[in-house]
């Protein structure tokens, strides 16, 4: 999902002429909210929410100029951190559940989307219990599954 502020549009004045109007990369979550609202209707800023992996690659390519971005993102570029401002938890978030009819033994396999791009191709899969898991090894090392 793209929403994309632009001068002129939803009540956002037009930027003076010759100033800069700064590109945002902004998760689309509502937890990265505090940290951009209003900016949409600041004609000083081009405000864009994307997924945290799309922003990332935007922030990578240049296409934006800032980035709320994962903070692994800080090591694949020449990145500063803002300090003191972060999204964070002291206690569970619960951004991820998993809902499943039936006992838990019986999940096989729990796939990630692509919007966790910095996994690695074997790690995108993760296997709910130690069977599921001891059989992925011994299929990966060509053994028989018993």
């Amino acid at each position: 999902m793209s929403a994309t502020a632009t001068p002129g549009a939803r009540g956002v004045a037009p930027a003076a002429p010759g100033t800069r109007v700064v590109r945002l990369g902004a998760v689309s979550y509502l937890n990265s909210e505090p940290h951009v609202y209003g900016l949409d209707r600041d004609a000083g800023f081009r405000l864009e929410r994307e997924v945290p992996s799309r922003v990332a690659r935007r922030l990578h390519a240049g296409e934006v100029d800032l980035g709320l971005v994962p903070s692994i993102e800080y090591a694949f570029g020449d990145y500063a951190i803002v300090p003191g401002v972060a999204i964070g938890s002291r206690g569970k978030v619960r951004s991820v559940l998993l809902f499943h009819h039936g006992p838990l033994e019986r999940v096989r396999r729990v796939a990630l989307d692509r919007g966790y791009d910095r996994l690695k191709p074997s790690t995108r899969e993760l296997y709910a219990c130690p069977p599921c898991s001891e059989a992925k090894e011994k299929a990966r090392k060509g053994l028989p599954p018993r």
